[in-house]
């Protein structure tokens, strides 16, 4: 967590070594605070749970004067996950020259660099990236081909070669897979 700190006697002084104290806690738990001289202070937060809590920060100057800022906050330490695989298209059948959307729907917000991702469905087509980057829905669409032919059409693999995985607020990288319950499509027939 970051912040900035100010107090009217470094003006008048112009001297940051006049701020005593910088605190920092959060869930009844404090922190140690790294109090920079360009107005700038730093406080690592660790071993914190998924947790709404109350943010206490407080200032001191030397003359015992105290500032205290509290903000209520969220904090998400749950991993980035591909939560399901859905689709935007009704059941039944589809012909060719058909669309089909193809959703990977994550647990936050999700980014990815290098090629784009692809699907290799059980049907041996190819779902090609569509639209998503940056939000918890990644869409890909498939094209019906002639003489495709099968009953429960369904994602058997997620392509990821030469793309990297991202949470897009942390940009801490993570493994695609398709979820061992993936079954979602089973209902789009082709004929």
């Amino acid at each position: 967590v970051r912040g900035t700190w100010s107090d009217n006697s470094t003006d008048i002084l112009n001297d940051p070594s006049k701020i005593n104290d910088i605190r920092f806690s959060f869930l009844d738990k404090d922190f140690d605070v790294q109090k920079n001289d360009d107005g700038t202070w730093f406080a690592n937060i660790t071993d914190v749970p998924s947790s709404s809590g109350v943010i206490l920060a407080s200032i001191e100057d030397f003359g015992g004067n105290v500032k205290r800022v509290n903000k209520t906050i969220f904090i998400d330490s749950s991993e980035t996950r591909l939560d399901r695989i859905s689709s935007d298209n009704d059941d039944g059948a589809y012909k060719a020259n058909d669309n089909i959307r193809i959703n990977l729907d994550f647990t936050k917000n999700v980014i990815f660099e290098g090629n784009n991702p692809s699907l290799i469905l059980n049907n041996g087509g190819i779902a090609n990236y569509s639209e998503g980057k940056g939000t918890s829905k990644v869409v890909f669409e498939y094209v019906v081909k002639n003489g495709d032919d099968i009953e429960k059409l369904d994602v058997k693999k997620i392509d990821s070669s030469d793309c990297v995985w991202k949470d897009s607020s942390t940009g801490k990288e993570f493994e695609v897979e398709v979820p061992v319950s993936s079954n979602t499509l089973n209902s789009r027939n082709i004929r």
